[in-house]
C-alpha cells in the first residue's frame, strides 16, 4: 500500500466529496466568490483534488476565459478532469507555468498537506499577474478538534493512542497563516473565519464520509483490531439518527503586488 498523503488521497479519490456533507464544494465555491472571478480570466485551482474550485471558476470565466488545476495524485486528477475541463498532475511547489500566467490563484483545503507551504506559496505568487488575486481555504486538524460536542473522541484517540489524529496544527491561527502568505510577498491579506456545519444521516454515512477524505490517513494508522474497537466505540455513543458537528474554516484573500 502506497504511504503517504499521495497514497492516502489515491485511495480517497473515489468517494471524495461523494459522501456526507460537501465542505469541498461550498468552500469551492466561495473562494471564486471571494475572489471576484470575471468572464474571460484566467485561474489556476492548487492541490485541486476532484476540482471543487475549478468546476467554480470554470463557470465564472465562461467559455473566453481559463480554468486549470493541478494535482499530485493521479486519481484526484482523473476525477478533477472529466467533462473536458484542464487538469495537469503536477508538484505545487514546482508549477509548470510561466510566471504571471494567471488573473487567480486559488488552493481548497491543501495547505497542511503541502511538504514546503513557503514553497508552495512563492510559486502561486510567481505565476500570479501584477495585482492578480489569490485565495486559501484552510482547516487544519480534524472535525473533533474544535467542537466541544466531540470532546468523548478526543478523550478515544488518546486512549487508543492514534499518533495520526494529534499532529501539529500549525495553521489553525489565521495569523500564523497571514504571516506565511505576507512572507511570499503578497499583500493586503484578509483572513476571516466561516463556520460550517456538518451534519451526517447516521453514523454509518459518518463513517463513510471518514474514509473519503484525509482523515482516511488516522484510520489507515490503526491496526485491524484496534480500528474495530474504535469504530464499534463511536458507533455506540453515535447512536442512531443524525450525527451533528461543525467546521471553523478559514478563508484567506491577497493580492499580487502591482
Amino acid at each position: 500500500m502506497q504511504t503517504g498523503t499521495e497514497g492516502v488521497f489515491g485511495r480517497a479519490a473515489v468517494t471524495y466529496g461523494k459522501v456526507g456533507p460537501d465542505l469541498f464544494g461550498y468552500f469551492g465555491t466561495r473562494i471564486v466568490d471571494l475572489l471576484g472571478v470575471e468572464g474571460g480570466q484566467s485561474v489556476l485551482e492548487v492541490g485541486c483534488g476532484t476540482g471543487a474550485v475549478l468546476r467554480a471558476a470554470a463557470k465564472a470565466v465562461g467559455p473566453q476565459g481559463r480554468a486549470v488545476g493541478v494535482d499530485l495524485t493521479v486519481p484526484m486528477a482523473a476525477r478533477a478532469g472529466v467533462d473536458g475541463r484542464k487538469v495537469a498532475v503536477m508538484d505545487a511547489d514546482a508549477l509548470g507555468f510561466p510566471s504571471r500566467a494567471f488573473d487567480a490563484v486559488a488552493s481548497n483545503f491543501a495547505l497542511t498537506y503541502f511538504t514546503d507551504p513557503q514553497r508552495v506559496l512563492a510559486e502561486c505568487r510567481r505565476v500570479l499577474r501584477p495585482g492578480g488575486s489569490f485565495g486559501l481555504v484552510v482547516h487544519d486538524g480534524w472535525w473533533w478538534q474544535d467542537d466541544a460536542r466531540w470532546a468523548w473522541h478526543v478523550r478515544l484517540v488518546r486512549e487508543l493512542g492514534n499518533e495520526r489524529a494529534m499532529t501539529e496544527r500549525r495553521f489553525s491561527n489565521p495569523n500564523a497563516i497571514r504571516a506565511l502568505i505576507e512572507e511570499a510577498s503578497f499583500t493586503e491579506v484578509e483572513a476571516t473565519i466561516e463556520r460550517f456545519v456538518l451534519r451526517w444521516a447516521d453514523a454509518g454515512q459518518w463513517w463513510e464520509w471518514c474514509w473519503s477524505q484525509g482523515y482516511r490517513e488516522v484510520l489507515e494508522a490503526f491496526d485491524s483490531i484496534t480500528l474495530d474497537e474504535y469504530r464499534a466505540a463511536c458507533f455506540a455513543y453515535l447512536g442512531f439518527g443524525p450525527v451533528d458537528g461543525n467546521l471553523p474554516v478559514i478563508l484567506i484573500r491577497a493580492n499580487a503586488p502591482t
